[in-house]
Order: structure tokens, then C-alpha cells, then sequence
């Protein structure tokens, strides 16, 4: 039992060592895009949402599943 748990623990281990890193990158990828772009409009970039707008990419994804969600409930 013990063997199971520990390799599963292994595994977990290896699939977060690849996943958490690709997460990372694009976040920082996005953020940087944002910047440049704000730089390129001549406007300041999202940093009205947390420090540096690192939660400019969390808030638009909840303004996008919640728009979704009304949608769907209208064609209802």
C-alpha cells in the first residue's frame, strides 16, 4: 500500500516539476505582452488589478466564464 502511495507521490511530483513551469512562462508571457503593448498605445499597462497587473489575467478569465454563464442562461 505504502508503494503505491509513494509512487503516486512520484508521479504527482513530475507532472507539477513540467506543469507548474509552462504555467509560469505564460503568465509571464501575457504580462509581458501587456506591457508592451501599453507602451506601444502610450497608455499605462493593467496594473489596477494586484501588484505589477499579475491579476489582470485571473480577472479577465472570471469576466469571461462569467459572461458565458449569462449567455448560456439566456438561450435558455
Amino acid at each position: 500500500m505504502f508503494e503505491y502511495i509513494e509512487i503516486l507521490g512520484q508521479e504527482i511530483y513530475k507532472i507539477l516539476f513540467l506543469l507548474v513551469p509552462i504555467l509560469v512562462s505564460v503568465a509571464m508571457i501575457v504580462w509581458l505582452d501587456r506591457r508592451v503593448w501599453g507602451l506601444v498605445q502610450k497608455r499605462k499597462g493593467p496594473n489596477v488589478v494586484g501588484p505589477f497587473g499579475l491579476l489582470q489575467t485571473v480577472a479577465d478569465a472570471l469576466k469571461y466564464i462569467f459572461k458565458e454563464i449569462r449567455y448560456f442562461f439566456k438561450l435558455l
